[in-house]
């Protein structure tokens, strides 16, 4: 495996990682209040989604076939 691809890995296993931290504290926000402040949520929901992306496309590198 590249260093590249580790890079990758290890950026969007953190990424995720930081999403369900941020999701931990947005949920004990909403324990107390019935509004979550707009950045926490999109902190949250940004991590989530981007996360998988870079560990996405370095599995799909890692099964292609070569030319």
């Amino acid at each position: 495996m590249s260093p590249a691809s580790k890079v990758l890995i290890a950026g969007g296993v953190f990424n995720i990682a930081y999403g369900f931290i941020v999701g931990i504290v947005l949920s004990r926000v909403r324990e107390r209040q019935a509004e979550a402040p707009r950045y926490l949520t999109v902190t949250h929901m940004g991590a989530l989604m981007h996360g998988p992306m870079p560990v996405s496309y370095t599995h799909l590198r890692a099964h292609e076939t070569p030319e």
